[in-house]
């Protein structure tokens, strides 16, 4: 039988120094990325976690490979290579607009 614990609130601790390096990479993930490179980790890590299980672009690649299609594996990894060249060409052009 699950034992259940009151305890106190203490939203403060989030801002303790030992403990801002946590908070602020949770908080990190509910803003857009700051810098193109983030950006383009985020579009590959998509696909990675699709390719583990979470859907997406990899979990199609996951399956064509297990089926050993090669020809749709060959198209998967090139729609992924155009999709990350065409977020990096909008985010320069986004950028130079900006300056």
């Amino acid at each position: 039988m699950p034992t259940f614990y009151a305890v106190e609130f203490k939203p403060w601790v989030f801002l303790e120094p030992q403990n801002l390096k946590v908070t602020a990479n949770f908080l990190g993930d509910f803003f857009p990325p700051v810098f193109q490179s983030e950006f383009l980790l985020l579009l590959l890590k998509d696909a990675w976690l699709g390719f583990v299980g979470a859907g997406g672009l990899g979990q199609q690649m996951d399956a064509s490979m297990k089926m050993f299609n090669g020809g749709e594996v060959a198209t998967i990894l090139m729609v992924l290579m155009i999709l990350v060249a065409m977020a990096d060409q909008i985010s320069s052009w986004m950028r130079r607009a900006v300056q």
